[in-house]
């Protein structure tokens, strides 16, 4: 196996961050003696592993060059939506009992996102939350 002599920068590592070994390539021969080369990055934080999709590379560097491209590739993310917290799942309104032993008609909101016990206001919003399924009830 050799190392890359490119001048290819790898990203982090797309699931932990962490910084991935230089690529590393492999030389494959056939039954009828053809050679061929296929390579792959490896990040030691997390384990990840990322190999070419074929070994059909004519050369070591040509193998490094394709999974350096895979590598540093990254699907971007999808802007959150906003959510009213009285839509959210991670919401819940109930009635607190009054001092007197009633029931108040005022509703109040928590979110489970939130600290133990922190009230929302069920017309705020984050982008934190997923939105409740149709036919839940609050």
């Amino acid at each position: 196996m050799t190392a890359t002599d490119s001048n290819a920068t790898l990203l982090p590592c797309p699931f932990c961050g962490g910084e991935a070994w230089e690529p590393l390539s492999k030389k494959w021969t056939n039954a009828l003696g053809d050679e061929s080369w296929s390579a792959y990055v490896h990040c030691p934080e997390c384990n990840l592993t990322v190999e070419t999709k074929s070994c059909g590379y004519e050369t070591a560097g040509e193998a490094e060059s394709a999974i350096i491209e895979e590598w540093n590739t990254r699907t971007p993310e999808p802007p959150r939506e906003l959510v009213h917290c009285r839509d959210c799942e991670n919401a819940s309104h109930y009635y607190p009992w009054r001092y007197n032993g009633e029931r108040s008609t005022i509703e109040r909101w928590t979110c489970a996102l939130m600290a133990e016990g922190e009230e929302v206001e069920p017309g705020g919003f984050c982008a934190f939350g997923e939105r409740r399924k149709y036919g839940s009830d609050r």
